[in-house]
């Protein structure tokens, strides 16, 4: 039995006034790296229709302050991580735009000043996609709903035309969308406050691993020991995934575009189904994919 706890945090959208890496570099307390706009809350959400409840062997608990409270030295880093975390994407987010400027020069062949949809494709974009995205790209359906999600934000006039700063937005949207922010918040912190924040995300996730074995046997309703991606396309999964300890509830238009990435980086042997312990890490990696290192530091507290 999973039951749900904590409060729904909004997430914010982009200012289209301020330079987009300056708004994802200075989050408000309750923004969330997603494309959508929108809110949402489980704890009004009935279970989805034939969706089975299994018991496990007792209530699961799922708060954080059901764990041991945190010392001192730990709630030091928690403190310090968030401004550190800001300052060193406010510097990835320079060393982007000079990045951006040089990519969009490679894909303008004609010299108009403008991308359109029909640009984001071939050798080119695939190789920005690479730098965006990491070593790994996912099907070409889920490179589709990403780029439409990233576009959708970055596009300010609705033209559906990318100019060189849309183009910067656009790209910076997807670099943040899936960013590890929990290696950031170590990488920003460094020496023994990285060691500390570590401690305590390695806390969050052994808690995320004991909702992840409710969560599978619940949507392996054949029991056949594995998911696909259809499996986790089910109202049933989001619908779990909204009761995760991490405390923050996505809503569906939030989940789909990271969804893709993280199943691809989770399915060790590529056949398309995930394992148990290959679900743990699709799941884990698509709540913690931009997480807002501000928001994380007040719930871990």
């Amino acid at each position: 039995q999973v039951r749900v706890h904590g409060d729904d945090v909004h997430e914010a959208g982009m200012s289209a006034t301020a330079p987009e890496w300056e708004s994802w570099a200075a989050p408000s307390e309750t923004s969330s790296f997603t494309s959508s706009g929108a809110s949402s809350s489980a704890s009004s959400e009935e279970r989805p229709m034939g969706m089975r409840r299994r018991r496990s062997s007792g209530a699961m608990s799922l708060r954080m302050d059901d764990q041991d409270p945190l010392d001192h030295s730990h709630l030091e880093a928690l403190a310090a991580a968030p401004s550190a975390w800001r300052e060193l994407v406010r510097k990835k987010g320079v060393i982007h735009r000079d990045w951006a400027k040089s990519r969009f020069a490679s894909m303008d062949t004609d010299g108009n000043g403008y991308l359109t949809r029909t640009n984001l494709s071939g050798v080119e974009f695939a190789r920005v996609l690479l730098e965006c995205l990491g070593h790994m790209l996912p099907d070409q359906e889920d490179v589709e709903v990403l780029i439409d999600a990233a576009m959708r934000g970055a596009d300010v006039e609705g033209d559906g035309r990318l100019t060189r700063e849309d183009f910067e937005a656009f790209t910076w949207r997807l670099k943040r969308m899936v960013a590890d922010t929990d290696f950031e918040a170590c990488q920003s912190l460094g020496g023994e406050a990285a060691s500390l924040w570590r401690n305590v995300v390695d806390r969050a996730r052994a808690q995320h691993q004991a909702w992840a074995q409710t969560a599978f046997l619940a949507l392996d309703a054949e029991g056949c020991g594995s998911l696909s991606r259809d499996d986790v396309r089910k109202p049933a999964f989001q619908y779990l995934l909204r009761q995760a300890p991490s405390g923050i509830h996505f809503d569906a238009a939030g989940i789909r575009p990271c969804e893709g990435l993280a199943f691809r980086q989770s399915d060790g042997e590529g056949k398309g189904r995930l394992q148990r312990r290959e679900f743990q890490e699709f799941t884990w990696r698509l709540l913690r994919m931009g997480r807002d290192v501000e928001v994380e530091s007040k719930r871990m507290t």
